[in-house]
């Protein structure tokens, strides 16, 4: 007499292979996504440092800076640094500072009317921002600058992002300094 039905190892053999198939679509699903992630991560920082550089290079070509004007500033440490722009005859306050509760790197745009804001580097796992300063008197960089004691401007500015798997990253911009506005020329307070 025949039974109809499988038996307890052809069972067992069909789970086993069930289990490898599921485990194989499982690790090759995971490796997608954590692919995936990565490349989003990747280019959001791209994205950010773009942004950044490009925010940086137009703000340092616009330096403000005359022997004639007194209330000259470019004051920096290693981690917030300011200076004066002119833009559309009017000069502003620009400022970066580093914000280790959120790890975020700000830069302010102030004028008599209003501040704008705007931050980098958000949820991109920052370990620490850094900015230096060449000093072209002694060929080498320095945590702290002031216009007011030293009597002149760095040729270079640098920014130093650490992330928290320990790769660096570096942004340098040259200070633009051949632009000085002589007596005649109106500034806008």
């Amino acid at each position: 007499m025949r039974e109809e039905g499988f038996t307890l190892l052809e069972i067992l053999i069909a789970i086993t292979i069930s289990g490898v198939l599921l485990l194989a679509v499982y690790m090759f699903m995971d490796q997608g996504l954590l692919t995936w992630e990565k490349t989003v991560d990747s280019s959001q920082w791209e994205q950010n440092y773009r942004v950044l550089d490009n925010y940086l290079q137009d703000d340092l070509h616009n330096l403000f800076y005359s022997n004639i004007y007194k209330d000259n500033l470019f004051e920096g440490t290693n981690q917030s640094v300011a200076w004066l722009v002119k833009k559309d005859d009017t000069i502003k306050e620009i400022s970066y500072q580093v914000d280790y509760y959120s790890y975020t790197l700000v830069r302010e745009e102030k004028n008599h009317q209003s501040t704008d804001t705007l931050t980098f580097f958000r949820d991109m796992d920052i370990f620490r921002i850094d900015f230096e300063y060449f000093d072209p008197r002694i060929g080498a960089w320095a945590y702290f600058w002031s216009l007011e004691e030293k009597g002149y401007l760095p040729s270079l500015f640098r920014i130093i992002i650490t992330r928290n798997d320990g790769s660096t990253t570096n942004i340098i911009s040259d200070i633009y300094i051949g632009k000085e506005y002589e007596r005649g020329v109106s500034i806008d307070e």
